[in-house]
């Protein structure tokens, strides 16, 4: 009876801790152990002179140099200096190790339960160029938290999904960090090209947060570059600064994706109207190498080129983007506030893509489709390395890793018993390749870029093994129905017809299939052309295969 008690006792806390929980918690993480020491310490100072709602719980984590880190709860105190509550002071910490970011967030969360939860990161940035980093330099370690190698995926990892990501720093809104983090957040905020020292216009932003995500989502870019129109205290001249903001529904990446990457393929047949696209593009970041996706698509519609699907990607991407605001002093139009990589010179593409390939929005067609719009490719991929070669059933069965290169490669085979090309899927990790031989030889691999550049073959010598009688189903055990083969060599082959029978592993038959044709002594099947292999449940089975009087079995595992 006790126990049933506490437990009823702990069921009611929980759900008053759950009521009590306020509408929203925001987390600043503010990267500050640099040259912007001031500037973080003027925004927290900012943040104070605002009236928050109600149930807003406002943390924000300092880092600075030498000083170390401090955590506060933002409350309101509009007389000079910081006056809000220290709740701990943490020492010398890396704001530029990914951990450190973790357990800021992972502790925000905990600590400060709430139905709705925003993240926001305040430091320098620069996209993905800084090489492996891109945001949030520590001076003192001389780290910073990188996109391409995942740092801030890690950094993100096991914490909260997000309501809001907004950063605070240079050059993150584009549409391959939205890409990146498109499962961490629902809502991205941030700007395309520089953010001004004064950042963003928090004491504006703190009076949303009695409001839905969306709502609060969509009103900072106006927010955002409304403060610092000519004449406002920010920008006291008569001129417009080169502000950007934008706000990414990530909800809508993945079907985005769906239609870019068809769309994609069918611009490689308009590469010499790209490249003069291209020159009419506003350009921003580092090397003047990003260019406003929309604007872009605009491009694309005005010269006609495949009218209807690009009016439907722009039509998705203005769902995918539901409030974007800029200013210029260039007098630019149709600006998204949402970049994308698209270098127009090969010196600044060849010492820059090996690093973008890092990002997984390059997989998707769009390096490719940069390299042949620069044109005048003339790198040769690297050779193929192998993994192993084997025989099986008067087959060579070659593994090997494919080079890195912008492009989706295919394959020369060349051997002593074969001369074939290959397609792939693109960008494969691993890529095996099966071709008969009736004896010893050598081979070749060359790998071929869209250009026509060959590499430097893999070369390698096998010796022939006389195949002998036997069945196997690959791969064992399979997670797709759709890709199960099995393959068989058959001694003594005499002309007959195959019959092909499932069992389960207590012997029951569940699948009988009698070919109508006669096959070879050795041949390869697709399972799932057989009917009813596709309903087979999970499961362990035992495959056999009947000719001419004659019994092979194999054992197959469904997952």
């Amino acid at each position: 009876m006790l126990k049933k008690k506490l437990s009823l006792i702990a069921f009611f806390l929980s759900i008053v801790a759950l009521l009590a929980a306020g509408d929203w918690t925001v987390l600043i993480y503010m990267g500050a152990d640099n040259d912007l020491a001031q500037q973080a310490l003027d925004d927290i100072e900012q943040m104070e002179t605002a009236l928050q709602p109600q149930d807003l719980n406002l943390i924000v984590q300092i880092d600075l140099p030498d000083i170390g880190a401090k955590r506060y709860r933002i409350e309101h105190h509009p007389q000079s200096g910081i006056g809000s509550p220290v709740l701990k002071n943490l020492g010398i910490v890396d704001s530029g190790e990914p951990d450190t970011l973790n357990d800021f967030i992972r502790w925000g969360f905990a600590r400060y339960p709430s139905r709705y939860k925003m993240l926001v990161l305040w430091s320098h940035g620069d996209s993905w160029y800084k090489q492996n980093k891109y945001i949030s330099p520590d001076t003192d370690t001389g780290h910073d938290i990188g996109i391409a190698n995942q740092e801030l995926s890690m950094a993100l990892s096991g914490t909260p999904k997000l309501d809001i990501l907004l950063f605070d720093a240079c050059s993150m809104q584009s549409i391959e960090i939205a890409y990146a983090l498109k499962d961490n957040a629902n809502y991205i905020i941030g700007s395309a090209d520089l953010v001004p020292t004064k950042g963003f216009p928090y004491p504006q932003i703190i009076t949303l947060f009695n409001q839905s995500p969306h709502s609060i989502a969509v009103q900072i870019p106006d927010l955002y570059t409304n403060f610092y129109l000519p004449g406002s205290p920010n920008n006291p001249s008569m001129y417009y600064l080169n502000t950007t903001c934008s706000t990414i529904d990530t909800a809508y990446l993945s079907s985005f994706d769906n239609q870019f990457q068809p769309y994609l393929r069918t611009l490689f047949g308009y590469t010499e109207q790209l490249r003069a696209i291209r020159q009419d593009l506003h350009e921003m970041n580092t090397g003047y190498a990003d260019a406003d996706l929309k604007q872009l698509f605009v491009h694309i519609l005005n010269n006609n080129i495949l009218p209807t699907q690009t009016q439907q990607l722009l039509d998705h991407f203005e769902q995918m983007v539901p409030a974007y605001s800029f200013t210029s002093s260039y007098g630019v139009e149709d600006l998204s506030s949402v970049a994308i990589w698209f270098p127009d010179n090969r010196y600044f593409f060849n010492n820059t893509w090996r690093h973008y390939f890092r990002l997984s929005f390059a997989k998707i067609g769009w390096l490719s489709l940069v390299n042949a719009v620069i044109g005048n490719d003339n790198e040769a991929p690297d050779s193929p390395q192998l993994i192993n070669h084997s025989q099986r059933h008067g087959k060579l069965i070659v593994s090997f890793t494919p080079p890195t290169d912008p492009d989706s490669l295919y394959y020369h085979v060349q051997s002593d018993h074969a001369d074939f090309y290959y397609e792939t899927t693109a960008y494969s990790s691993t890529v095996t390749i099966t071709f008969p031989i009736n004896g010893s030889g050598e081979y070749n691999i060359y790998a071929i870029d869209r250009s026509g550049n060959r590499s430097v073959p893999l070369n390698n010598n096998y010796t022939y093994k006389t195949p002998i009688q036997s069945i196997y189903s690959r791969p064992n055990p399979i997670r797709s129905k759709s890709q199960a083969y099995l393959d068989w060599y058959i001694d003594d082959w005499q002309e007959d017809t195959l019959t092909l029978s499932i069992y389960s592993i207590r012997g029951q038959r569940v699948l009988r299939h009698v070919f109508a044709n006669t096959l070879k002594y050795a041949g390869s099947l697709v399972l799932s052309d057989i009917p009813g292999f596709a309903s087979l449940n999970a499961g362990v089975y035992i495959i056999e295969l009947k000719s001419n009087g004659k019994s092979m079995k194999c054992k197959l595992t469904i997952l």
